[in-house]
C-alpha cells in the first residue's frame, strides 16, 4: 500500500502565490461589477472607484498566512433636487405706472404634484393653489405698494401625499 494517503502535502509558495493572486483578481472583479451596476450614468458627477488591496506573505510554517483584503470607501452621493427650476418672468417691477403687475412662474419638479404660494415661504402650509402639475406655469398678479418693497412666492413639491422639497422666489419693487 501507499503510505501517501496519511500523509499531508504542505502548499507550495506557488500555490500560495496563485490563490493569493487569483483572490486578488476575485476581489477586482467583483469590485468592478458592483462600481459598473451602480453607475447612474451620469457624466457631470464623478463616481469613486474602490481601490482592492492584497497582501500575501508565505511563510515555512504550516499554515500559510496570505490573507487578501480589499479595501473600498466610496463617498455617499446625495441624491438630485426634485426641484430642478423654478422661475419667475421677473424678480424686479416697476410700480410707477400700474397698480398690479402680471408674473408668470414656471417650474420643472420631479414630484407629483404642486402647491404655489404667495407671502409664504412654506406654500403647503399656506397654499394659493394646489395640485399643480409637476410641470407648470402659473400667472399672478404683483400687487404694487407692498410693505416691505417685495413680495414672496413659493413652491412645495411632493411626491403623493408627502411634502420632498420646497422653493422661494423674491419680487422686489
Amino acid at each position: 500500500m501507499n503510505s501517501d494517503f496519511g500523509e499531508r502535502r504542505r502548499p507550495s509558495r506557488l500555490v500560495i502565490a496563485l490563490l493569493a493572486a487569483s483572490s486578488l483578481l476575485l476581489v477586482a472583479a467583483v469590485t468592478l461589477i458592483i462600481v459598473l451596476m451602480t453607475d447612474d450614468g451620469d457624466a457631470s458627477t464623478p463616481v469613486p472607484t474602490p481601490t482592492p488591496s492584497a497582501t500575501a506573505t508565505p511563510s515555512a510554517s504550516a499554515t500559510p498566512s496570505a490573507t487578501p483584503t480589499a479595501t473600498a470607501s466610496a463617498e455617499p452621493t446625495l441624491p438630485p433636487s426634485p426641484i430642478r427650476s423654478f422661475e419667475s418672468s421677473t424678480t424686479e417691477v416697476n410700480c410707477t405706472a400700474a397698480g398690479s403687475i402680471p408674473l408668470t412662474f414656471t417650474w420643472d419638479t420631479a414630484g407629483t404634484t404642486v402647491s404655489f404660494g404667495i407671502g409664504t415661504e412654506a406654500a403647503d402650509a399656506e397654499p394659493y393653489e394646489t395640485g399643480l402639475p409637476a410641470v407648470g406655469t402659473i400667472t399672478v398678479d404683483y400687487q404694487c405698494g407692498q410693505p416691505a418693497g417685495w413680495q414672496q412666492y413659493s413652491i412645495a413639491v411632493f411626491l403623493g401625499s408627502e411634502i420632498v422639497a420646497r422653493d422661494t422666489i423674491l419680487v422686489s419693487e
